[in-house]
């Protein structure tokens, strides 16, 4: 889906330097979240917003028309400090796959608000062929990172947790990110200015499958699998024991 609407799918590499997760704004608050390669300045990445953002790091690039990026990638995370909660089941894992929206734009806050539109947009759209109920949280200042312009969470039906459960999230970084990684763009007259960056997790596993299995299950105990993903379970309509 990504693909046909514009985005670039590149494979990014899973460790990094620190260097590359200072630069998104990754380290130096969210070190203890991150696995470490032992004697190495390698990491591994908790989101492929890391590399797909460096891609371009010390960069003049042509932001004539936003660059979108996508990657599907493992991500990995220590969760540190999640205090034991959702430790058991998919919520919460050290290991997860995601599909990552990553777009750089000229400095504009009124095309950036557009792009941020849009991301949620395609976020949306997926959960709409998933056939799952969904609402968007508009995230409060106090619980945004430091990098962080505007975000807004998309939050999922869990029945077995009687609750909305946050399975996406979307970012409007404006210039925080480019700045720290030297990523500009000429405008028409020349001038130099600091691209701006916006990400989103188009969709993230197995957390997306707690309300995938819920939302569809039967009476009989059956799943009921969504049409627009029949196709890749080679037409099967239902998961039976």
């Amino acid at each position: 889906m990504l693909l046909r609407r514009g985005f670039t799918l590149l494979d990014v590499p899973l460790m990094v330097r620190a260097e590359a997760l200072v630069n998104t704004a990754h380290f130096p608050i969210g070190q203890d979240q991150t696995y470490s390669i032992a004697d190495e300045d390698k990491w591994l990445v908790g989101t492929s917003e890391v590399p797909l953002v460096s891609y371009y790091a010390q960069e003049i690039v042509d932001a004539t028309a936003p660059i979108r990026l996508a990657a599907v990638t493992p991500c990995f995370r220590n969760e540190i400090g999640s205090a034991g909660r959702d430790v058991h089941g998919l919520y919460r894992v050290h290991q997860f796959s995601k599909v990552e929206q990553v777009i750089l734009c000229e400095d504009s806050l009124e095309l950036s608000e557009q792009l941020f539109e849009e991301i949620t947009a395609n976020a949306e759209d997926i959960l709409s062929l998933l056939e799952l109920p969904y609402r968007i949280m508009a995230v409060c200042t106090g619980d945004m990172s430091q990098k962080t312009y505007k975000q807004w969470d998309i939050e999922t039906w869990m029945p077995s947790r009687q609750a909305y459960g946050e399975t996406h999230s979307s970012s409007n970084l404006l210039d925080f990110q480019a700045r720290r990684s030297n990523i500009r763009y000429r405008d028409a007259a020349g001038k130099k200015h600091y691209c701006y960056t916006l990400n989103n997790t188009a969709i993230a596993s197995p957390r997306i499958l707690i309300p995938l299995l819920e939302n569809h299950q039967q009476e009989d105990g059956s799943i009921r699998i969504p049409e627009a993903l029949q196709p890749y379970m080679n037409g099967l309509e239902r998961l039976t024991r």
